[in-house]
């Protein structure tokens, strides 16, 4: 039997499509550990740790500029 009193405690379930959002987030997030760890014991092996450390940085500065570049060219 329905309540219409808006102070029930009758809960709302969350959906399948939710759920199913939840787990390939996580499938993603798996997947994308799973490599950087991957490319950095690749760096590591190739160049020691400092230079591995040297390689993400120049990536993550050369990710952030070419998103800070393409944010300026759409606020201009």
């Amino acid at each position: 039997m329905s309540s219409t009193n808006p102070d029930s405690m009758e809960r709302e379930r969350l959906g399948g499509k939710f759920w199913i959002g939840v787990v390939l987030a996580a499938i993603a997030c798996g997947v994308g550990a799973i490599l950087a760890f991957a490319l950095f014991g690749f760096a590591w092996a190739a160049f020691g740790l400092i230079g591995a450390i040297i390689v993400f940085v120049a990536l993550a500065a050369t990710a952030a500029w070419a998103m800070d570049r393409r944010a300026r060219r759409r606020w201009s």
